[in-house]
């Protein structure tokens, strides 16, 4: 896909406008530079011309000043952080952080009751896994995914989030896929993590099954693999229906506001709030397309992104105001009125 080449134009004279504040290289060196560029690569300035502009300011030695620059985080915290990282453990039980037990480490499980508990050894932190990407961001985006496979196929994504202080310098987290009986602190709403988990083997029949775990973490429509995993799940029907009935959280079900997927935002169809179980402060879009779309959330009155989620097929909700700007794959898909708050928005 093309990237916009009015911003890449932009980005070009943004880097002249840099390069004579500074007045190093001198206005002519960079001058020089961006025709060289330009002429020698056509084609490159028509397709990506952020890339040339990236190819610009290495060869004239400029910084991006939007560039996030890598700080210290906790590294590879021990022995154990060491030989899994960039994995996801699982255990019965919680997994300490400084003193993990691999003894109590599992593939294999055939009982919900006694739990499901997973830590993620990270490579580096999310602040430097963002500034090795050149994401021209902070640690902003706090969010990340823990999707569930089921014979390669995504079937169920829950949203987590971590802290500030974790997003700057935690290489390790943990977090619970299925609580144990005796954790009743956890109830349905405890976590997006449990939930997409408990659609996932909902969907399962009696047996057991090969579950793929990945964590992503992104942003705009780039998105990193940074911690996986595989377990084996075996479950007879009696014990999926009890941990079911336990933690499923049922689907809202609303009457749906349409929008078409030209980006139009237009809408048609019923605006009537009954049958409506979304909370007034939220919108849900579903995705009836047959692919994955990026759904960005801009705060009113022209403010800045304040989410940027990779939603695949079915139901995903968003926090939203009147006056947020919903963009689906960069374009313009719907300004939210009052009217649609607490709505579906369906896109197809």
């Amino acid at each position: 896909m093309k990237k916009s080449f009015s911003n890449g134009i932009f980005g070009l004279f943004l880097l002249l406008s840099t390069a004579l504040f500074a007045q190093q290289p001198s206005e002519a060196e960079v001058k020089a530079e961006l025709m060289r560029l330009m002429q020698s690569n056509p084609e490159l300035l028509m397709e990506d011309p952020e890339a040339l502009l990236e190819i610009a300011r290495k060869n004239l030695g400029i910084k991006d000043p939007n560039a996030v620059d890598k700080i210290k985080d906790d590294g590879i915290t021990n022995a154990t952080h060491k030989k899994f990282v960039e994995k996801i453990v699982l255990a019965n039980g919680p997994i300490s952080a400084g003193t993990p037990v691999e003894s109590t480490f599992k593939t294999n499980f055939a009982s919900f009751s006694e739990g499901i508990y997973a830590r993620a050894y990270l490579s580096q932190s999310f602040h430097n896994l963002f500034a090795d990407k050149k994401a021209r961001m902070g640690v902003t985006h706090l969010e990340y995914n823990v999707d569930y496979f089921i014979n390669g196929k995504i079937v169920e994504r829950g949203v987590e989030s971590l802290s500030l202080e974790q997003g700057q310098t935690a290489t390790t987290f943990d977090f619970i896929i299925a609580p144990k009986t005796a954790d009743t602190k956890f109830t349905k709403n405890s976590s997006n993590a449990i939930n997409a988990f408990v659609k996932t083997v909902k969907a399962l029949p009696a047996g057991t099954h090969k579950i793929k775990m990945e964590i992503t973490i992104g942003f705009d429509k780039t998105f990193m693999v940074i911690a996986s995993n595989e377990f084996n799940l075996t479950q007879t029907t009696a014990t999926r229906d009890a941990f079911v009935k336990t933690y499923y959280v049922a689907p809202p079900v609303h009457q749906p506001v349409t929008n078409s997927s030209s980006g139009s935002g237009s809408s048609s169809g019923s605006s009537s709030s009954s049958s409506n179980l979304c909370t007034p402060d939220q919108i849900i879009i579903d995705n009836q397309s047959t692919r994955s779309i990026n759904v960005e959330t801009y705060r009113s009155g022209g403010g800045s992104r304040s989410s940027s989620i990779t939603q695949y097929g079915g139901k995903s909700s968003y926090s939203v105001s009147t006056g947020t700007l919903i963009k689906v794959d960069g374009k313009d898909f719907r300004k939210i009125t009052s009217e649609d708050l607490g709505k579906t928005l369906i896109f197809k």
